[in-house]
């Protein structure tokens, strides 16, 4: 009996330990709120994400989302975080949703639903577009545009 238990235990301290080497984090400071945000990835049979929220000085995150499961090769991940001009709402954008924190009041929610995300600025507009913007060629004429793939024959994706 106590050799399976041991080779449990022993398994279960392989796995923690695999999954630490196999996981990657990163964090910043909240600062006018008083929080800390931490955004972590694991890989393991494929790549997962999620992050939380702790107030300064805290032991345990207040809040954080679960464990997101990342589909398909090549794995798109990553974060954007920003705030609101009154400094109220935070934001979290994700692949695979926008979550919203409120540090004053503690709340936290999160949604994928087009009509629950705030409207974009005409700077954020013109951005989403990927500098396909005729408007474009009036600020940097003759530039290189963004998101094109270099050619097997080119050096750069620079246009000659």
């Amino acid at each position: 009996m106590r050799r399976v238990l041991a080779m449990i235990g022993a398994v279960c301290v392989a796995y923690a330990v695999w999954h630490m080497a196999m996981a990657r984090s990163t964090t910043i400071r909240l600062e006018p709120a008083g929080y800390q945000l931490t955004y972590s990835i694991a890989w393991g049979l494929g790549m997962e994400e999620r992050f939380a929220l702790k107030k300064f000085g805290a032991i345990w995150p207040s809040q954080s989302s679960a464990w997101t499961e990342i589909w398909k090769k090549p794995y798109n991940s990553g974060m954007v975080a920003y705030v609101s001009d009154d400094g109220k709402t935070y934001y979290f954008g994700t692949g695979y949703g926008l979550h919203f924190f409120q540090p004053e009041q503690g709340a936290y929610w999160t949604t994928c639903h087009k009509g629950n995300i705030p409207k974009r600025t005409s700077f954020a507009e013109r951005l989403s577009f990927f500098g396909s913007d005729a408007a474009d060629e009036e600020l940097d004429p003759g530039a290189p545009r963004l998101f094109e793939y270099v050619q097997a024959n080119e050096a750069s994706g620079a246009r000659r």
